[in-house]
């Protein structure tokens, strides 16, 4: 098959052998990118390594209501220093309901630390967290039933988030209804 580059023709079999051939033929360099952060890693809540443990003193265990503390080892991860979601259950402060009382991962050695709990949805404050450089932020949704990460935003489809619940990744509104609140991290 024969594609038109600019001012040249090249044959080729396939759109990755034209690629390879447009890169030759440019003397394009490539480098693979070292980032500054971690690999973002994607985990569930139901991975059977933690599915049933307990979160704190409570009764409620990770695989039933662990999507904030699955989302806050997600960033672990993204931050350099990960740490899994049976570890948070067991390192980090919660109610007696099993909920993160927020500031008591800033006391603890992680790459990151708790910035602000946001109430409501404010889609501009999120994109700013999101689009800095050392930020991150995770979204209570359904009426606050759940916590995700947001890792991405598309115009056309609004906010990329990864879901613990799942372990995958998708778009926000493919998903859950709204956003009722957010919490942010930076770097340490």
């Amino acid at each position: 098959m024969k594609y038109k580059v600019n001012d040249y023709v090249i044959e080729a079999d396939n759109r990755l052998e034209l690629l390879e051939k447009i890169i030759a033929k440019e003397k394009i360099k490539i480098e693979e990118v070292k980032e500054e952060n971690g690999k973002f890693i994607f985990l569930s809540q139901q991975d059977p390594r933690w599915a049933k443990e307990k979160i704190g003193k409570s009764h409620s265990t990770i695989g039933g209501y662990g999507c904030t503390i699955t989302s806050i080892s997600m960033l672990s991860s993204w931050y350099g220093k990960y740490k899994s979601p049976y570890w948070m259950a067991t390192n980090l402060d919660f109610t007696d309901r099993g909920l993160v009382l927020w500031n008591s991962m800033n006391k603890l050695d992680l790459n990151m630390r708790f910035v602000w709990r946001y109430s409501g949805n404010n889609e501009a404050k999120i994109k700013e967290i999101l689009f800095s450089k050392d930020n991150s932020v995770i979204a209570e949704v359904n009426y606050g039933k759940h916590w995700v990460v947001i890792i991405g935003y598309s115009n056309r489809k609004g906010f990329l988030i990864a879901d613990p619940f799942y372990g995958d990744k998708v778009y926000l509104k493919d998903r859950y209804l709204n956003i009722t609140g957010f919490a942010e991290f930076t770097r340490k």
